[in-house]
């Protein structure tokens, strides 16, 4: 698809942080490094993006190429932005079938986890990617995150990618339920300072709030 852009980083596993964050024991450290060295092997993190620019209809709707999305909470937060990237990003479909074989319920947490430092490489990969052509931070924002933009709205972000099985292997169901589900799609753009990620965010209840920057 023209004006399509797909990067594919290598996933690198942090392994003192992986342990930290898994609270994993001096006596298994080793059994955590053999699994995350069989996940680097075989995993392919990918991310898809394209560029549009933005037509607003008031202060309740954007559409990019043709495709409509109706949010205030959307359209406060990307009103400044001059060009939107509707993005794709995802551990990969090779690495989800690796953890689907990963044998005993404590290797599967493990496995979990490695799956979404793989997407976590994926967003980081885009998003040096585009701040390097933009010469500015970005920013990003998904369905589901505002209270007036649901996450079915991600049919029209896939729309907007074209076939997102064929170049990065995701696919999107009737639930809006992505496989693999280490899979995420929304909009980067860029800003002259990266806020955090809880300023976009109206959920006051969110477990994650304050702790969690925007990518």
């Amino acid at each position: 698809m023209p004006g399509a852009m797909v990067i594919e980083p290598a996933l690198r596993c942090d392994l003192p942080a992986l342990s930290r964050r898994l609270r994993v024991p001096a006596r298994r450290q080793a059994e955590l490094a053999a699994l995350a060295r069989a996940a680097e092997a075989v995993a392919r993190p990918k991310a898809l993006c394209r560029i549009f620019t933005s037509v607003y209809g008031g202060e309740d709707r954007v559409a990019l190429g043709g495709v409509s999305f109706a949010s205030v909470q959307l359209c406060a937060v990307l009103k400044q932005a001059a060009v939107i990237h509707p993005f794709l990003a995802t551990c990969g479909p090779e690495l989800a079938a690796w953890a689907a074989s990963v044998s005993g319920q404590l290797h599967g947490y493990w496995a979990d986890a490695i799956m979404q430092d793989a997407l976590d490489a994926a967003l980081c990969g885009l998003e040096s990617r585009l701040g390097r052509e933009h010469g500015s931070a970005l920013a990003s924002v998904e369905p589901g995150l505002f209270e007036d933009w649901p996450v079915t709205e991600q049919t029209k972000i896939h729309a907007l990618l074209g076939d997102t099985a064929g170049s990065v292997g995701v696919e999107l169901n009737a639930q809006c339920m992505m496989t693999p589900l280490k899979s995420l799609s929304g909009f980067m753009f860029p800003v002259p300072e990266k806020p955090h990620r809880c300023s976009l965010c109206a959920n006051e209840r969110c477990p994650e709030r304050t702790r969690s920057p925007v990518r």
